[in-house]
C-alpha cells in the first residue's frame, strides 16, 4: 500500500514538473489553476512577485466593498495569516468566475531564459511573460522589461 502511495506522488510530481517545461505548458497551467481555482498552483506556475500582485488584484474587489478586508489587503506578505485569508477570498472569487478558454498560443523568445507568449483568451489577443527557473518555466510579469 506505501509503495503506491509513494508511486502514486512521485507521478504526481513529475507531471506538475513538465507541466512547465516549455513557457507555452506554464501559461496553460496557469489557466487550468485560475479555472479550478487552485491558488497553490497558482503559486507553483508564478513567480513569487507576479503571484503576489496577482492575488491582490484579484482581491482588490472585495477590499472596495469590505472596508475590514481592505485593511487585511493592506497587510498582505507581512502575516501568514492574513496572507491565508487573503488567497481564501481569491479562491472564492475564482469559483464563481467564469472559466476563460485559451487558443492559439505562440511563443516569442526574448533571450535564452525569457519568453513572450502570444495567445487568445476567449477570442481575445493576450499575452503573458514567462521565464526559466530551475529548469522550469513560470509565468513572471518582469520579464517582459527591457534588459540591458
Amino acid at each position: 500500500m506505501s509503495r503506491l502511495f509513494v508511486g502514486l506522488f512521485f507521478a504526481t510530481l513529475l507531471v506538475q514538473a513538465s507541466s512547465l517545461s516549455t513557457p507555452t505548458q506554464a501559461v496553460r497551467s496557469y489557466y487550468e489553476a485560475m479555472n479550478n481555482a487552485d491558488i497553490e498552483r497558482l503559486n507553483q506556475v508564478m513567480m513569487k512577485s507576479s503571484f503576489d500582485l496577482t492575488i491582490e488584484v484579484w482581491a482588490l474587489s472585495k477590499a472596495l466593498k469590505d472596508k475590514n478586508f481592505a485593511k487585511k489587503l493592506k497587510a498582505y506578505g507581512q502575516d501568514t495569516t492574513i496572507d491565508e485569508e487573503v488567497r481564501q477570498a481569491v479562491h472564492l472569487k475564482l469559483l464563481r468566475s467564469r472559466k476563460k478558454m485559451i487558443t492559439e498560443l505562440k511563443e516569442t523568445f526574448l533571450g535564452k531564459s525569457r519568453c513572450m507568449v502570444r495567445y487568445k483568451e476567449d477570442g481575445k489577443d493576450k499575452q503573458l511573460y514567462t521565464s526559466l527557473h530551475d529548469k522550469q518555466w513560470k509565468i513572471d510579469y518582469k520579464a517582459g522589461r527591457k534588459v540591458d
